[in-house]
């Protein structure tokens, strides 16, 4: 591409306000287009709630469901998407307490399943603050 570069993002607010269905998504893992990438739907959430200036908590939800329910409408698969009887039990645990807290810290995918079966789970790590005076020093989470 020429300057200037096509690129850019969306308008996802205004989209979403006119009622289109907007939602995210990403294939890029470690390639020439995005060399950061790991295939990650929670950071490409974090990276719209800050390019689409969507950081009231009513538009943090907005952000998780253009990964999530709204993806499910844009494939078609949301008779078959959501945490239900019937439904095939593909779902992630987050170590965090809110949807908040899940896009603010990004914190470990404890386990996931498909299709109802743990196919992988996280050991969260721990960060320790030390100073001066503390020989043990204190845990440090960011929560809230």
């Amino acid at each position: 591409d020429t300057y200037p570069k096509r690129r850019g993002i969306t308008r996802v607010k205004e989209l979403l306000a006119g009622g289109v269905n907007v939602a995210l998504g990403h294939d890029s893992i470690m390639d020439p287009w995005f060399p950061l990438g790991k295939g990650d739907m929670l950071a490409a959430a974090q990276l719209a709630l800050y390019l689409c200036h969507m950081s009231g908590y009513d538009e943090m939800n907005d952000v998780l469901d253009l990964i999530t329910t709204n993806a499910a409408k844009t494939l078609r698969i949301q008779d078959s998407y959501g945490i239900d009887e019937e439904k095939s039990a593909d779902f992630l645990v987050l170590d965090a307490p809110s949807a908040f807290e899940a896009l603010r810290l990004a914190p470990a995918r404890l386990h996931v399943f498909k299709n109802g079966r743990e196919v992988a789970y996280t050991t969260p790590g721990r960060s320790v603050l030390r100073r001066q005076t503390d020989e043990e020093g204190a845990e440090v989470t960011f929560r809230l």
